[in-house]
């Protein structure tokens, strides 16, 4: 498991963002990519998405 505090440095994420979702929509069929929803306030007050993929050894 990986723990990632805001994206990099700076953060790519500003703390103003929350409500993040995995959309099943946008699960791939072996579960292994997706996309991460998420929503906020000011700047983050839209439709934001993540594009990721989890890696196991």
């Amino acid at each position: 498991m990986s723990y990632q505090s805001g994206f990099g440095s700076p953060p790519a994420v500003p703390q103003n963002a929350f409500f993040w979702n995995f959309s099943n929509k946008w699960l791939s069929a072996d579960g292994k990519d997706f996309v991460l929803v998420f929503s906020g306030i000011g700047d983050n007050d839209s439709w934001n998405t993540v594009q990721g993929s989890f890696t196991t050894n």
